[in-house]
């Protein structure tokens, strides 16, 4: 009846009216949060419809929200019409142990590792991210997580100056100033903060960002951040996965022994670096993969792998 009547109508009337249409049809069989947007955007539809008389504005402002609606599908049909839209993955807990909220929780790398210790922080925990700044690759990870359990310091000659601030090339720019013995007590108190939390972590997380990575053509060493400086300084290479797992193989064997207590949580952050390009993105992605799982062959007591390349994570703590 409604179809019919839109013939009938034009103008605002007539769009409405088939937003009506499409609002009945729709609300039963779509999931409650698209049933109450559709809801909104019905009575929002009304008041703006100036041709409306008051009474026929008043009748639809009473329309059925989605919590009164009962779907006319049977649960199989609804759960075959729901896999149209996502994909479920049901993921079997691994039987680790579980955190506490008086445990330590370290996290290392990119910026998806931020995002991670902020819930971890409003939730409570007691947290400690990145001593060095965000780290894309695992080279510069694995040579700043080898500073921390050496407990080595940052020298006045590991510094850079560009004519405006003191920087280092293993430590993001939030580290930078233009007082270099600022810069330097900054850098080295955070990682000796960094060291004690290491030590006494139940858990830590490791947010691999890219395998790819940009040497420095003066010294031939992978850094962790360009600082802007010129192009022609740098060299970018994809870091091969052999070089990768023997990086992060000899790394984590020294923090086993340090702290044999601390469970690794090794994740790939969903961010695309689309600067290097769709398919490098996609190759980096995968070789970032293949070394997570990699490591948890080599230490099957100690790993914990998620990936978060498709929003979906392949284990669960």
């Amino acid at each position: 009846n409604v179809h019919i009547q839109t013939k009938k109508m034009n103008g605002k009337c007539n769009n409405l009216c088939r937003f009506l249409l499409f609002y009945f049809t729709a609300v039963d069989y779509c999931s409650p949060d698209l049933a109450g947007f559709l809801h909104f955007e019905v009575v929002k539809n009304v008041h703006r419809d100036c041709s409306m008389t008051s009474t026929m504005k008043s009748g639809l402002r009473q329309l059925p929200s989605h919590k009164h609606c009962t779907s006319r599908m049977s649960m199989r049909e609804s759960r075959s019409f729901d896999s149209n839209f996502r994909t479920q993955i049901h993921v079997q807990q691994i039987l680790h142990p579980q955190i506490a909220m008086n445990d330590t929780i370290c996290l290392l790398g990119s910026c998806f590792t931020e995002n991670i210790g902020e819930k971890l922080k409003s939730m409570k925990f007691c947290v400690d991210m990145n001593p060095f700044g965000i780290s894309f690759n695992p080279i510069s990870l694995c040579r700043n997580l080898k500073a921390m359990l050496s407990g080595g310091k940052v020298e006045r000659s590991d510094l850079r100056f560009d004519g405006e601030r003191w920087f280092c090339f293993d430590h993001h720019s939030s580290f930078s100033g233009r007082n270099p013995d600022i810069c330097l007590t900054n850098m080295n108190e955070r990682i000796n903060h960094g060291r004690n939390c290491l030590l006494q972590a139940r858990a830590l997380f490791i947010t691999l960002g890219s395998a790819w990575a940009y040497k420095l053509r003066e010294t031939d060493m992978v850094v962790a951040n360009c600082h802007k400086q010129p192009q022609h300084m740098f060299q970018k290479v994809m870091v091969s996965i052999d070089e990768m797992i023997l990086e992060l193989r000899e790394t984590l064997s020294s923090l086993f022994q340090l702290n044999p207590s601390v469970t690794v949580v090794v994740t790939v952050s969903p961010v695309r670096h689309w600067k290097d390009g769709s398919v490098e993105n996609s190759l980096s992605k995968a070789s970032l993969i293949i070394v997570a799982h990699e490591l948890v062959k080599l230490f099957p007591k100690r790993f914990v792998v998620m990936w978060f390349g498709t929003k979906v994570s392949c284990g669960a703590w």
